[in-house]
């Protein structure tokens, strides 16, 4: 546990790649202009046995179809498991802060709004529901692929990319809402407010 903290503050990338089309042969000539920048930055394809190519092409082309990509990056990390683990929950923690810095304030207002709800349970609430909000997201990003460069010591720094799956993550915040005694419109609003969080990614 103390060695998952220890990576994950380590360092942390994200962006939101922005939602472009490409022709198919439009695909393949990107796919070679972003393997050749990555053969002059030192930057590896962590392959596993594929090819780099065909990675970097199936990546490219799903992120023209509309699919929205989140980027997390982990440093100083020692083999590709380590640093594809720290990455993923580098960008699990990422879309976690990323709503609830959005809609905690909308939970606790419309807690507030009820007279019988004391502060004590409003704090409870909201922290029950963020816990809630990151696992729900846990299960709501695809691994891609990953980039890596070599330190002098051995160890790696990592860069790894992930689709998500927005559609998911509402409904599987809709759900766990339900669970509680908010009325229909209270967890509509809530949603809405989900769904402009993520739309930020597409930025």
């Amino acid at each position: 546990m103390k060695r998952t903290r220890i990576l994950t503050i380590l360092s942390i990338i994200l962006l939101g790649l922005t939602q472009i089309t490409f022709a198919q042969t439009d695909v393949a000539q990107e796919t070679k202009k972003t393997l050749k920048q990555y053969k002059k930055e030192k930057k590896i394809v962590d392959a596993n046995g594929r090819s780099p190519e065909s990675i970097i092409y199936k990546h490219i082309e799903r992120a023209s179809n509309g699919r929205t990509c989140v980027v997390a990056g982990e440093t100083k990390c020692k083999s590709g498991n380590i640093c594809r683990q720290a990455a993923l929950n580098n960008a699990q923690n990422y879309l976690t802060t990323l709503l609830s810095t959005q809609i905690e304030g909308k939970i606790a207002t419309i807690m507030e709004n009820n007279a019988s709800a004391p502060e004590e349970e409003i704090d409870k609430m909201v922290g029950t529901y963020v816990k809630k909000m990151a696992a729900d997201i846990s299960g709501c990003l695809e691994y891609s692929y990953s980039i890596y460069t070599e330190n002098n010591d051995g160890t790696r720094n990592y860069t790894s990319y992930f689709f998500v799956d927005k559609s998911k993550i509402s409904q599987n915040i809709e759900r766990s809402l339900k669970e509680t005694k908010m009325t229909i419109e209270e967890i509509q609003e809530i949603t809405k407010a989900v769904e402009n969080s993520l739309n930020v990614l597409e930025q």
